[in-house]
C-alpha cells in the first residue's frame, strides 16, 4: 500500500494537490477571518469597534481647508509709479509757484490747488501768504530740500505700497499680505494691512511731511508753512492705489498651504458604535467596518495566523479525501490521467478564485432588504 503512494506518479499527483491547496489559501487568504458584513444586511444587534483604529475625516478636513485658506497671505503686485508721480507734480506746482515773482504775475489756477476746499477767498490775505511761501523757499529755489523731504515722507509708502480695499475675507489673511514691486515676484516682503490702508496713510501724513520738512529745512525755515502747504495739496490729489492682487501667486500660496494639512483622522476605542440595529448597512458603513476589520487582522498574532492556516488546510486535506475517494471508486480514469487530474485542479482553484471575486462585489452591490420583493 504504501508503495503506491511512494512512486513518481503518486508524488506528482500529491505535489500537484499540496499546491492547489497553497494557491487556493492564498486566493482566498484563509489566514484570516472573512469579512462578515454584506451591504444591506441588518445586524440584528449594535455593532461596536473590538480594536482601537482611526478613519479619515473629510469633513473635519474640509473645514480645515477653509480655515487655511482665510489664513493664507496673499500676495500683492506693488506698483510705485503713481506715488512718484504724484511727489513729483506736487514739486512741479511749488516750481510754477516760485517761477512768479509777484502776485500779479501767478496763476491764480495752481495758486487755488494749495488752498483748503471751502476756504473764503481773500486776495490781501492770500498775497501775503504767497510772499511767506516764497520767503521760506528763498534759500531751496531749486526744492533739493524739497524734494529731499518729500521723498522721506512718502518712503513707507514707496516701500510698502498703498491699498483701498483689500481680498475677500474667505480668501486670505486680513492681517498681512506679501507686497513685491511689478516684475520681481521674487522680491517678497510682509507688510501690515494696517499700514497700507490709503485712509490711514492720508491721515497720518500730515504728521509725517512735518517730520520731514523739519529735518529737511532745521530751525531757520518755517517748515510748518511748507509741511501746511505740501498736506493742503495732496489733499485735494489724494494718495494712490498701488497695490494689486496678483490672483496667481495668492492661489499658488493658497493651494500649498492647503496641501501641508495632513489628512485628519476621527479615533475609535473599543466599544465604540460602529453601526446601529436594525438599519441596512450602507456603503458608508462597510468603509467604515472595514477599516475596523483591517485593524484587527493587522494585530492578529502569528499564533492565530497559524491556527486559521491549519484548520484550513485541514479542511482542503478532508476535501482531497472525501473527493479522491468518491474519484478511486466511481471514475478512477480522472485520476490515472495526469491531464484530467491537472486541469481538475486547476478548476477548483479557478472556482475559489471566482468565489473570491464574487464575494468582493457583492459586498457593495447586494440590494437592500427594503428593496427586494
Amino acid at each position: 500500500m504504501l508503495r503506491r503512494f511512494t512512486t513518481s506518479d503518486a508524488l506528482l499527483r500529491l505535489t500537484l494537490c499540496v499546491l492547489a491547496a497553497v494557491a487556493m489559501w492564498g486566493v482566498t487568504t484563509a489566514w484570516k477571518p472573512p469579512f462578515a458584513f454584506r451591504r444591506g444586511f441588518i445586524p440584528p444587534r449594535d455593532i461596536v469597534a473590538r480594536v482601537e483604529f482611526s478613519r479619515p475625516d473629510p469633513e473635519q478636513y474640509e473645514a480645515l481647508k477653509l480655515r487655511r485658506r482665510g489664513e493664507t497671505i496673499c500676495v500683492y503686485t506693488h506698483n510705485v509709479r503713481p506715488l512718484i508721480e504724484l511727489r513729483e507734480a506736487l514739486t512741479n506746482r511749488v516750481f510754477e509757484l516760485l517761477a512768479a515773482e509777484t502776485w500779479m504775475d501767478l496763476d491764480l489756477s495752481v495758486w487755488e490747488e494749495f488752498q483748503p476746499e471751502g476756504k473764503p477767498r481773500d486776495p490781501a490775505r492770500e498775497e501775503q501768504e504767497f510772499f511767506a511761501l516764497r520767503a521760506a523757499l528763498a534759500g531751496d529755489m531749486e526744492l533739493r530740500k524739497f524734494q529731499e523731504a518729500l521723498v522721506n515722507a512718502f518712503k513707507p509708502f514707496e516701500t510698502d505700497g498703498l491699498l483701498d480695499s483689500l481680498h475677500a475675507l474667505e480668501d486670505g489673511s486680513q492681517t498681512a499680505i506679501l507686497v513685491h514691486p511689478v516684475g520681481d515676484e521674487d522680491f517678497l516682503h510682509r507688510v501690515n494691512v494696517g499700514q497700507v490702508q490709503v485712509a490711514e496713510a492720508q491721515a497720518a501724513l500730515g504728521k509725517r511731511l512735518d517730520e520731514a520738512f523739519k529735518e529737511a529745512y532745521g530751525e531757520s525755515v518755517d517748515s510748518s508753512l511748507l509741511a501746511t502747504y505740501g498736506r493742503t495739496w495732496l489733499n485735494r490729489h489724494r494718495l494712490q492705489t498701488t497695490l494689486k492682487i496678483n490672483e496667481d501667486a495668492s492661489e499658488a500660496a493658497r493651494q500649498k498651504a492647503i496641501e501641508s494639512i495632513p489628512m485628519p483622522t476621527k479615533a475609535y476605542k473599543p466599544g465604540d458604535l460602529l453601526a446601529r440595529s436594525g438599519s441596512p448597512l450602507q456603503e458608508a458603513d462597510l468603509a467604515l467596518l472595514h477599516l475596523e476589520y483591517d485593524a484587527e487582522v493587522a494585530q492578529r498574532s502569528w499564533g492565530q495566523i497559524i491556527r486559521y492556516t491549519i484548520a484550513d488546510l485541514g479542511m482542503f486535506g478532508a476535501l482531497y479525501v472525501l473527493c479522491g475517494a468518491y474519484l478511486l471508486y466511481h471514475t478512477p480514469q480522472v485520476l490515472r490521467d495526469k491531464h484530467r487530474f491537472t486541469t481538475l485542479l486547476g478548476l477548483v482553484v479557478l472556482t475559489g478564485a471566482l468565489y473570491v471575486l464574487c464575494g468582493a462585489y457583492l459586498l457593495y452591490h447586494t440590494p437592500d432588504r427594503k428593496s427586494v420583493g
